[in-house]
């Protein structure tokens, strides 16, 4: 994702450096990163959402009913019945989010709790990067932080590019559970 929008790539390093900035001067001490300051990150703890949205860590899940369940008058599915959640797909529905190809940081920044809320309440069940519910990841949390660390410190001293062989290259996404 940063290869591919040097824009927002900009955006982000800004975002980690206001906030934690690097000294690349061997004589002085780098200013450590920690979580309470990647928290106040907001572009790029937006870019980090928008990553898992883009690019879940699971394309889908399998669930089995542990009843018989209706959705509308004619549709039951009986106890039993193996059903797959496709989370990629999810994640790019027009019915929960605008513009689902477009790869855009923004959507995860609220001018104040209230859209912040709204915006949760639309995409509830529809941003699954890590299930949800009694399934839901018990690494989540680890996982989150771990990569939110290891991602701010890459950024604030690296820049990231497509190596040149590979610029007219078409890649494809494909996971398999």
């Amino acid at each position: 994702a940063l290869c591919s929008y040097p824009d927002v790539q900009e955006k982000v390093f800004q975002d980690v450096l206001n906030h934690c900035p690097s000294t690349n001067d061997v004589n002085k001490n780098k200013v450590m990163l920690d979580l309470e300051t990647i928290e106040q990150m907001v572009y790029f703890n937006a870019f980090m959402q928008e990553v898992l949205r883009m690019l879940p860590p699971i394309g889908m899940i399998s669930r089995a009913t542990t009843q018989d369940e209706t959705f509308g008058t004619p549709y039951t599915v009986p106890k039993g019945t193996r059903i797959t959640i496709p989370i990629y797909l999810l994640h790019r529905h027009p019915q929960y989010w605008e513009d689902p190809e477009l790869f855009q940081p923004e959507r995860w920044i609220f001018s104040n709790d209230k859209d912040r809320e709204a915006f949760m309440s639309q995409i509830k069940f529809a941003f699954l990067p890590f299930s949800w519910g009694a399934r839901n990841c018990i690494g989540q949390r680890f996982a989150v932080i771990e990569a939110h660390m290891i991602m701010a410190e890459l950024i604030r001293n690296f820049r990231f590019e497509i190596a040149p062989s590979q610029r007219n290259t078409k890649f494809t996404i494909s996971n398999l559970v």
